[in-house]
Parts: C-alpha cells; structure tokens; sequence
C-alpha cells in the first residue's frame, strides 16, 4: 500500500502589526529550505544582501572558487524558489535578492511552530 501525500497545505503569515493570510504552500516552503539548505546558498544571499542591490552574476561568483557552471546552478536553484529575481540586460544577468520573499516563507513556516 503506497502512502499518501498530504493534502497541499497554505501557512498564515504574519506582517508586522497585523495578521494576514498568504498563499504560501508547502511546496513554496519545501524550495525555500532546499534552497537555503545549501552553504554557497547562503553564502550567494548574504552577498546580495550585504550589496543592497542588483549585481552580475560574474560579481556573485568572484568569492567562489568554483566553475560557472555550479555557480549557475547555485543561482538557478534561489531564483526558482523566489529568493532573488533575474534580469537581462544583453548577455549579462542581474540578481537582485528578495528578501521579502524569504521574510514571508520562513515567517509562514515558523507560525505553524505557534500553534496558531
């Protein structure tokens, strides 16, 4: 007998000074952590954030001793799960964090620990 998934759940959020409801799913959850269970990850968001703004992909890179191609992975997997957002401009790209994004995820997630 195979199990079955659980039904697809939406997280409340909370923004400062008022409750609210958000369409965060667990699937949104699930990519979110998948993609912060990763050190380079991190690492890539705490670039961005530190930045304050959009950079290229080569400026993200430069830290990394690593090949372009698993850099690109790297940013392929934040972008997907919603953490930064790309822009082209030409044959460079621009990544740009969205911290909101992570705000909201992690903050849905950490209200179901509530018991709310």
């Amino acid at each position: 007998m195979t199990p079955t998934a659980p039904a697809r759940k939406a997280y409340r959020t909370r923004s400062p000074g008022e409750a609210r409801r958000s369409d965060v799913r667990r699937d949104d959850v699930r990519d979110v952590f998948r993609a912060l269970g990763n050190e380079t990850r991190r690492d890539i968001l705490e670039i961005l954030h530190r930045h304050g703004g959009p950079m290229t992909s080569q400026r993200i890179a430069e830290p990394f001793g690593m090949t372009w191609q698993a850099i690109s992975r790297h940013l392929r997997v934040l972008t997907e799960a919603g953490l930064i957002t790309c822009t082209e401009h030409g044959r460079d790209r621009a990544y740009n964090l969205k911290e909101d994004r992570l705000h909201e995820v992690v903050g849905a997630w950490i209200t179901t620990l509530d018991g709310d």
